[in-house]
């Protein structure tokens, strides 16, 4: 069925903005990406309600022509189709009333929460990131051995092993700053800075 299509492409969605907001340190990059999810999500919702009132258009102009043609009246195709139509445009419209604008449909709620969720860290942040361009590295800068969990810097992107964090953090006398050479980030490192990289992981 059409809505099946539309739910599965909707719940994909929901899960790319998940990737969106856990993945994408830049706060302008990513907003725009969530922007266009966001409304992608709202054609989907107008998609769904549209073929869920059809049903009922088609449904109620089915039994109409069988009910006709048990009484031996002529059937005109043509006419149902039109009746069919208008009567799907008049459901989608008092539809659209019931749930005051696309924005309320369950899924862009959804998302909504989701962004609203994840909205508050970068927004309560004191002063703008330091972008430097998405860099996925391999090796971890202070150990030099392979990445085995990620963390990207927010304020850079630059991507350091857990263990090593964990050590070099964990010192609180330490002030550490962005090992990578020409890294404009001068900030001290701080584990609010730091997010787990799924996208870093699979590249490792």
């Amino acid at each position: 069925m059409a809505t099946d299509w539309v739910t599965e492409s909707s719940d994909s969605l929901l899960h790319f903005a998940d990737l969106i907001l856990s993945s994408v340190p830049v706060r302008h990059h990513r907003a725009a990406l969530l922007d266009k999810v966001q409304d992608q999500m709202r054609q989907y919702a107008r998609l769904e309600a549209e073929a869920e009132q059809a049903a009922l258009a088609l449904s109620e102009v089915k039994d109409e022509a069988v009910s006709s043609i048990s009484e031996g009246s002529e059937v005109n195709i043509e006419e149902l189709a039109e009746r069919v139509k208008c009567l799907t445009d008049r459901y989608m419209q008092d539809k659209l009333a019931a749930m005051g604008d696309l924005n309320a449909h369950d899924k862009c709620l959804r998302l909504a929460r989701m962004v609203d969720a994840a909205t508050p860290a970068a927004a309560g942040a004191d002063e703008e990131l330091v972008v430097t361009g998405m860099q996925t590295a391999t090796r971890d800068p202070w150990s030099k051995q392979e990445i085995r969990r990620p963390y990207r810097n927010r304020r850079c992107d630059h991507v350091y092993d857990h263990e090593s964090l964990e050590r070099l953090l964990g010192e609180k006398a330490c002030s550490i700053k962005c090992p990578y050479m020409g890294c404009t980030n001068k900030r001290p490192l701080t584990w609010d800075d730091m997010m787990e990289d799924p996208v870093a992981k699979r590249a490792c």
